[in-house]
């Protein structure tokens, strides 16, 4: 793994995003339905929203709780 989420096109293959910022793997990602968002989380313990390529919010480890690094859910 390489520490980034990539987003591809389901129909020809490209490649169209490849988000960057997290300190170790990602082990979680959702999506919103329109698709312009979408929510990582990662085994450096945060979770990070992402909207055109940029952390738009990202929650790190605060008072010894984990960020959810192993679930993240998205809804409308």
């Amino acid at each position: 793994m390489d520490k980034t989420c990539r987003v591809w096109e389901t129909d020809t293959g490209t490649e169209l995003q490849v988000l960057e910022g997290h300190e170790d793997d990602i082990f979680s990602c959702a999506f919103n339905y329109e698709g312009d968002t979408i929510i990582t989380g990662s085994k450096d313990n945060t979770c990070r929203i992402w909207k055109d390529e940029k952390i738009v919010r990202a929650w790190e480890e605060e008072h010894g709780e984990k960020a959810g690094k192993d679930a993240v859910a998205s809804g409308k």
